[in-house]
Protein backbone atom coordinates (compact mmCIF):
# COMPACT_ATOMS: atom_id res chain seq x y z
CA UNK A 1 0.00 0.00 0.00
CA UNK A 2 2.78 2.36 0.61
CA UNK A 3 4.59 2.00 -3.00
CA UNK A 4 1.63 2.38 -4.18
CA UNK A 5 0.85 5.90 -2.48
CA UNK A 6 4.34 7.08 -2.95
CA UNK A 7 4.16 6.26 -6.48
CA UNK A 8 0.11 7.95 -7.13
CA UNK A 9 1.51 10.65 -4.84
CA UNK A 10 5.34 10.93 -7.52
CA UNK A 11 3.04 10.87 -10.51
CA UNK A 12 0.65 13.62 -9.27
CA UNK A 13 3.54 15.97 -8.95
CA UNK A 14 3.59 15.57 -5.04
CA UNK A 15 6.12 13.57 -2.50
CA UNK A 16 4.41 10.93 -0.16
CA UNK A 17 5.74 11.41 3.34
CA UNK A 18 4.42 9.10 6.26
CA UNK A 19 4.10 10.87 9.05
CA UNK A 20 4.30 8.45 11.66
CA UNK A 21 7.94 7.79 10.75
CA UNK A 22 8.94 11.20 11.68
CA UNK A 23 8.78 12.34 15.14
CA UNK A 24 6.96 15.81 15.51
CA UNK A 25 7.76 16.31 18.82
CA UNK A 26 11.55 16.67 17.89
CA UNK A 27 12.68 20.23 16.29
CA UNK A 28 13.23 19.28 12.19
CA UNK A 29 15.56 20.66 9.57
CA UNK A 30 13.98 20.57 6.60
CA UNK A 31 17.08 20.91 3.44
CA UNK A 32 15.84 21.48 -0.44
CA UNK A 33 17.90 22.90 -3.48
CA UNK A 34 17.45 23.32 -6.83
CA UNK A 35 14.07 24.14 -7.20
CA UNK A 36 12.13 24.46 -10.14
CA UNK A 37 8.91 26.61 -9.99
CA UNK A 38 6.79 24.00 -10.53
CA UNK A 39 7.76 22.84 -6.97
CA UNK A 40 7.51 25.26 -5.30
CA UNK A 41 3.25 24.38 -4.27
CA UNK A 42 4.23 21.38 -2.91
CA UNK A 43 7.47 22.69 -0.95
CA UNK A 44 4.65 24.96 0.14
CA UNK A 45 2.71 21.95 1.58
CA UNK A 46 5.34 19.53 2.98
CA UNK A 47 6.51 23.03 5.27
CA UNK A 48 2.99 23.01 6.59
CA UNK A 49 2.87 19.06 6.79
CA UNK A 50 6.42 19.06 8.76
CA UNK A 51 6.43 22.02 10.41
CA UNK A 52 10.06 22.40 10.43
CA UNK A 53 12.33 24.32 12.73
CA UNK A 54 14.73 25.61 10.79
CA UNK A 55 14.68 25.44 6.30
CA UNK A 56 17.84 25.27 4.47
CA UNK A 57 17.94 25.79 0.62
CA UNK A 58 20.95 25.47 -1.00
CA UNK A 59 20.94 28.02 -3.60
CA UNK A 60 19.31 28.16 -7.33
CA UNK A 61 16.05 29.13 -5.91
CA UNK A 62 14.30 28.67 -9.11
CA UNK A 63 16.38 26.56 -11.35
CA UNK A 64 13.61 26.43 -14.03
CA UNK A 65 15.63 29.76 -14.85
CA UNK A 66 19.33 29.59 -15.70
CA UNK A 67 19.96 33.48 -14.94
CA UNK A 68 23.80 32.99 -15.41
CA UNK A 69 23.36 31.72 -18.82
CA UNK A 70 20.37 33.93 -19.24
CA UNK A 71 20.72 37.09 -17.52
CA UNK A 72 17.35 38.82 -19.65
CA UNK A 73 15.54 36.72 -17.61
CA UNK A 74 16.19 38.46 -14.91
CA UNK A 75 12.32 39.95 -14.13
CA UNK A 76 10.65 36.41 -14.89
CA UNK A 77 13.49 35.35 -12.13
CA UNK A 78 12.21 38.23 -9.88
CA UNK A 79 8.30 37.69 -9.73
CA UNK A 80 9.37 33.77 -9.45
CA UNK A 81 11.19 33.97 -6.67
CA UNK A 82 9.60 36.40 -4.51
CA UNK A 83 6.65 33.92 -4.31
CA UNK A 84 9.62 31.38 -3.09
CA UNK A 85 10.79 33.69 -0.58
CA UNK A 86 7.48 34.46 0.71
CA UNK A 87 6.30 30.69 0.98
CA UNK A 88 9.56 30.31 3.43
CA UNK A 89 8.81 33.59 5.26
CA UNK A 90 5.53 32.65 6.01
CA UNK A 91 6.18 29.42 7.35
CA UNK A 92 6.33 29.17 11.22
CA UNK A 93 10.23 27.90 10.72
CA UNK A 94 12.65 30.03 13.69
CA UNK A 95 15.09 30.09 10.98
CA UNK A 96 15.50 29.71 7.53
CA UNK A 97 18.76 30.12 5.42
CA UNK A 98 19.49 30.59 2.19
CA UNK A 99 22.82 30.07 0.28
CA UNK A 100 23.09 31.86 -3.31
CA UNK A 101 23.49 29.30 -6.35
CA UNK A 102 25.07 30.08 -9.61
CA UNK A 103 21.73 31.08 -11.18
CA UNK A 104 20.63 33.44 -8.78
CA UNK A 105 20.00 37.04 -8.30
CA UNK A 106 22.18 37.74 -4.95
CA UNK A 107 21.39 41.23 -4.76
CA UNK A 108 17.51 40.98 -5.32
CA UNK A 109 17.39 38.17 -3.18
CA UNK A 110 19.35 39.95 0.02
CA UNK A 111 16.90 43.09 -0.54
CA UNK A 112 13.69 40.84 -0.16
CA UNK A 113 14.96 38.24 2.23
CA UNK A 114 13.43 40.02 5.58
CA UNK A 115 13.95 37.57 8.05
CA UNK A 116 15.58 34.88 5.96
CA UNK A 117 19.64 34.36 5.99
CA UNK A 118 21.30 34.90 3.27
CA UNK A 119 24.56 33.14 2.63
CA UNK A 120 27.03 34.32 -0.47
CA UNK A 121 29.44 32.00 1.15
CA UNK A 122 30.24 28.72 3.14
CA UNK A 123 27.83 29.08 6.28
CA UNK A 124 27.95 26.55 9.84
CA UNK A 125 25.28 26.15 12.42
CA UNK A 126 24.91 23.99 15.22
CA UNK A 127 21.51 23.47 16.55
CA UNK A 128 22.03 21.43 19.57
CA UNK A 129 25.71 20.96 19.50
CA UNK A 130 25.07 19.30 16.07
CA UNK A 131 27.53 21.01 13.63
CA UNK A 132 25.87 21.48 10.37
CA UNK A 133 27.65 22.84 6.99
CA UNK A 134 25.82 24.04 3.91
CA UNK A 135 26.41 26.22 0.51
CA UNK A 136 25.40 25.66 -3.23
CA UNK A 137 28.90 23.92 -4.19
CA UNK A 138 30.35 20.79 -2.24
CA UNK A 139 33.81 21.98 -3.10
CA UNK A 140 33.03 24.97 -0.81
CA UNK A 141 32.84 22.72 2.29
CA UNK A 142 36.33 21.46 2.43
CA UNK A 143 37.54 23.80 4.61
CA UNK A 144 34.86 23.36 7.24
CA UNK A 145 34.32 21.05 9.99
CA UNK A 146 31.25 19.59 10.71
CA UNK A 147 29.04 16.09 11.53
CA UNK A 148 26.43 17.36 8.29
CA UNK A 149 27.10 18.66 5.15
CA UNK A 150 24.48 20.01 3.09
CA UNK A 151 24.79 21.18 -1.00
CA UNK A 152 23.25 21.16 -3.94
CA UNK A 153 24.41 22.53 -7.79
CA UNK A 154 25.04 19.47 -9.38
CA UNK A 155 25.39 15.24 -8.91
CA UNK A 156 28.92 15.31 -7.20
CA UNK A 157 29.66 12.44 -5.29
CA UNK A 158 30.67 13.22 -1.57
CA UNK A 159 33.66 12.24 -0.10
CA UNK A 160 33.29 8.04 1.06
CA UNK A 161 35.69 7.62 3.76
CA UNK A 162 34.70 9.92 6.22
CA UNK A 163 32.14 9.85 9.80
CA UNK A 164 30.38 12.81 8.11
CA UNK A 165 27.22 12.48 6.34
CA UNK A 166 26.90 14.72 2.91
CA UNK A 167 23.60 15.25 1.38
CA UNK A 168 22.36 16.49 -1.67
CA UNK A 169 19.64 18.58 -1.95
CA UNK A 170 19.28 17.56 -5.55
CA UNK A 171 19.14 14.21 -5.37
CA UNK A 172 16.68 14.26 -2.50
CA UNK A 173 14.52 16.64 0.09
CA UNK A 174 16.12 15.72 3.08
CA UNK A 175 14.06 16.21 6.89
CA UNK A 176 16.63 15.87 9.52
CA UNK A 177 15.77 14.94 13.10
CA UNK A 178 17.68 17.15 15.56
CA UNK A 179 17.54 15.26 18.51
CA UNK A 180 18.40 11.64 17.62
CA UNK A 181 20.15 12.90 14.08
CA UNK A 182 18.01 10.44 11.85
CA UNK A 183 17.87 11.28 8.20
CA UNK A 184 15.10 10.86 6.04
CA UNK A 185 15.62 11.44 2.22
CA UNK A 186 12.40 12.19 -0.21
CA UNK A 187 12.87 11.22 -3.57
CA UNK A 188 11.63 14.71 -5.93
CA UNK A 189 8.26 13.80 -7.85
CA UNK A 190 7.94 13.53 -11.45
CA UNK A 191 8.94 16.34 -13.84
CA UNK A 192 11.37 17.89 -11.42
CA UNK A 193 13.99 17.11 -13.21
CA UNK A 194 12.54 17.45 -16.27
CA UNK A 195 11.70 20.90 -15.00
CA UNK A 196 15.79 21.41 -14.21
CA UNK A 197 16.42 20.92 -17.71
CA UNK A 198 17.87 17.66 -17.14
CA UNK A 199 20.95 19.76 -17.01
CA UNK A 200 22.44 19.07 -13.45
CA UNK A 201 24.74 16.33 -15.04
CA UNK A 202 27.21 18.76 -16.35
CA UNK A 203 27.17 21.26 -13.60
CA UNK A 204 25.45 24.11 -14.80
Amino acid sequence: MIHFKKNFFYLLGKIYMDLTELNLSHPLLLHVSDTPSIFFSELSRIIRLVNPDIIIHTGDLVDNIKLQLYPGAIRHYEREVLSLIKILQYSSAREIHISIGNHDASEYIHSKAGRILVHDTPHLIRPNGYDIAFDHYLHNLESLKANLYLYGHDLSEAPQKTESVYLNGISTLNIIDLIDHRIYRYAYPWGIDDARLNKKSIGI
